[in-house]
């Protein structure tokens, strides 16, 4: 199969987005929805975090509620995700800074 396919970014207020626990390609296409489409400036917990296109500042920690996953399961996911080169990530002061690279 080739082509695309466009997700609005609404697709996560949908019932059944959060109803079950998520699997891998949910919490993949989850983490290309939460992507920045544009460079933006979040605050965490006070501190400034600027964001360039393809970024997003989310905790692990809060990752895993998001999933209704083990914080283990998201490190070992994301270090997946690393590992593939989908992504790249740096852990911060007060969260964790994903790029999506492919």
């Amino acid at each position: 199969m080739e082509g695309y396919i466009f997700l609005h970014r609404q697709l996560t207020e949908n019932e059944f987005w959060f109803a079950e626990k998520f699997t891998k390609a949910q919490a993949w296409i989850d983490l290309l929805l939460l992507a920045s489409h544009k460079s933006r400036t979040v605050f965490v917990r006070g501190i400034e975090i600027n964001l360039i296109p393809g970024e997003l500042c989310y905790s692990q920690l809060s990752l895993a509620k998001r999933w209704k996953w083990s914080d283990k399961t998201v490190k070992k996911f994301l270090a997946l995700l690393k590992e593939r080169g989908m992504i790249d990530f740096r852990g911060g002061k007060v969260s964790t800074i994903i790029s999506i690279l492919n």
